[in-house]
């Protein structure tokens, strides 16, 4: 048995805590395509995240692979870092999407969102395919 059964509530001390827990998505996936790419993006992301749980007054209390945890004494800082988290870690993406990712076609037409693709294998089969996935207002008319 503990020795703090029965202790008096003076003896223990209480804190309300908020937790934030991030960890990255798709984190095998993208060490078993590229290790090293993927090593090297993480500690970019994961330095970004420590200075701005730093900037809202939290500390970082534990790590576990792509996982980290953070601890604040308030849970408006909290949000606040998640979400200024969430936006330089976006934009961080982007700029990385931009720099080494956009090869051959996107490049060359100044695409930075592929929403969707399909490895066609002739012309005719691919006009056609792109024609029927226009959303009905914007047919344009074959006559």
């Amino acid at each position: 048995m503990s020795d703090n059964v029965g202790a008096p509530a003076g003896d223990l001390e209480r804190r309300l805590a908020t937790i934030l827990s991030a960890d990255v998505a798709e984190y095998s996936r993208l060490m078993a395509e590229d290790e090293e790419e993927t090593l090297r993006v993480f500690r970019g992301h994961k330095e970004v995240f420590e200075k701005l749980v730093a900037l809202h007054r939290g500390r970082i209390f534990n790590t576990a692979g792509d996982a980290i945890l953070a601890e604040f004494g308030s849970a408006v800082e909290a949000v606040r870092c998640a979400t200024e988290i969430q936006a330089a870690l976006r934009t961080r993406n982007d700029q990385l999407h931009r720099e080494k990712l956009l090869r051959g076609f996107t490049k060359r037409y100044n695409v930075f969102k592929l929403v969707y693709y399909e490895v066609g294998h002739d012309p005719s089969g691919a006009i056609a395919r792109e024609s029927s996935s226009r959303p009905a207002h914007d047919k344009r008319k074959s006559t």
